[in-house]
């Protein structure tokens, strides 16, 4: 799990590894390393049902990419719900729901969102 959700390289910067006290809710992680501590605990709890609300939020795009393998292991096989402002997260999902000021606009597969709702392609093109 620890490998799955990049934590390797957080794990050796501590000291104490594994053991390294992380502090009152975190607090002495970053806000990228608190996600992939959430991210890690998620796969190890193997739920059927996973809402995952900008689970990638404080995360470099390089790290997301690197994480994206964990994302997909922890989504595989369980209904997913993942609230996400960008489209990076969502482009492997099966379904999307879009929405403008709490309203839904729109919602379809992927592909089909590209071809047809502009504001969903200006997501796709600004990542």
């Amino acid at each position: 799990m620890v490998s799955l959700a990049r934590l390797d390289d957080v794990v050796a910067s501590h000291p104490g590894g594994l053991d390294y006290d992380v502090g009152i809710k975190g607090c002495r992680l970053s806000g990228g390393e608190q996600e992939r501590v959430a991210i890690a605990r998620a796969l190890l709890k193997d739920p059927k049902y996973l809402i995952l609300d900008e689970a990638t939020a404080n995360l470099d795009a390089k790290t997301e990419d690197e994480i994206d393998e964990g994302l997909s292991a922890l989504m595989k096989g369980r209904t997913v719900i993942l609230v996400a402002h960008h489209y990076a997260p969502v482009k492997k999902a099966a379904y999307v729901v879009v929405m403008d000021h709490g309203q839904v606009v729109d919602s379809g597969a992927p592909a089909e969102l590209l071809e047809r709702n502009a504001f969903y392609k200006s997501l796709s093109q600004s990542d």
